[in-house]
């Protein structure tokens, strides 16, 4: 059974400018479900356009573009019924869930003998998918003469594989019963310069130039999307936060609170997630702070 739920928190900004969305449906008996952080950047009004906007183009993919994919592969009949769940931008507040009604359709398929895998299928259009959208951001910026952009961090649990898709410091995490683990890389000035060993984990926490992006979504010609394939295990759980939620947070502590061992209702999972989240404000974030859950349990 996967269970979610999420809170965000303004934090000592004017405006909250991360968003996201969890998405469930259903393929014949698989449950489906897509979750999608993003931190937006440019301005009080613009980088809530660039998160908001990334997280509607997401949406979208998910209700049309999904669905046809689901139509490669071993199979001859596929069964796509919608059970739509919208988390929104909430602030200091607890995240309700709204259903949005459904939509079944039954289709005979043909499978193509050279087609694409259906994992390879879903990743070349979730590349796709970024790409329209980095250029659809980096148009409105020209044409409003604004430099906006947003970072980019989703999950797809899709049967028995997982699919991220990642641009930028947001963070997607695994955490099973023994480990948390990071499983996207910072698209990050700090990250760059720890990997090519100029400065340490340690001082990249603090370092001035730690919010510094190298690739975000809305900036740059090509945004080149983090894409990663993974197999579904059991008894996990994902994380996916804004960079706010992970400055004040240490790893152990989120493994702590979250990890799968705890047994843990949605309600249970949102009150530790609010606990990490007071801890980064009183320890002195003053960015915007988000997380979600997803449990496969």
């Amino acid at each position: 059974m996967i269970k979610f739920t999420a809170y965000t928190d303004i934090g000592r900004k004017n405006v909250n400018q991360d968003a996201f969305t969890v998405r469930t449906a259903m393929a014949g008996n698989d449950e489906i479900v897509m979750a999608v952080l993003c931190d937006g950047m440019g301005g009080e009004c613009d980088g809530d356009k660039a998160s908001e906007d990334t997280i509607l183009a997401f949406e979208t993919w998910f209700n049309n573009t999904l669905p046809e994919l689901l139509k490669i592969g071993n199979v001859k009949t596929e069964n796509f019924s919608y059970k739509n769940v919208t988390l929104g931008r909430m602030t200091e507040e607890i995240v309700t869930v709204e259903i949005l009604g459904g939509e079944e359709f039954e289709e005979e398929l043909e499978v193509e003998e050279n087609a694409l895998s259906r994992d390879e299928t879903i990743i070349e259009s979730l590349r796709e998918n970024v790409e329209i959208q980095n250029t659809k951001l980096i148009n409105y910026g020209k044409k409003t003469t604004r430099r906006l952009g947003t970072t980019l961090s989703s999950i797809l649990i899709l049967r028995d594989k997982i699919i991220l898709a990642h641009v930028g410091d947001s963070r997607i995490y695994k955490l099973d019963c023994n480990q948390i683990q990071q499983l996207t890389t910072d698209h990050s000035f700090v990250a760059r310069e720890v990997k090519n060993g100029n400065i340490t984990e340690e001082e990249a926490k603090h370092h001035p130039k730690r919010n510094v992006l190298t690739q975000c979504i809305g900036v740059s010609g090509n945004a080149n999307p983090q894409l990663t394939i993974l197999e579904r295990l059991p008894n996990t759980v994902y994380l996916l936060c804004s960079d706010g939620f992970v400055h004040e947070n240490e790893e152990e502590i989120m493994w702590q609170l979250l990890n799968p061992n705890n047994g843990l209702s949605e309600d249970e999972i949102q009150n530790r997630i609010v606990e990490l989240i007071n801890n980064a404000k009183n320890s002195g974030e003053k960015d915007n702070i988000t997380a979600v859950v997803v449990s496969d349990t």
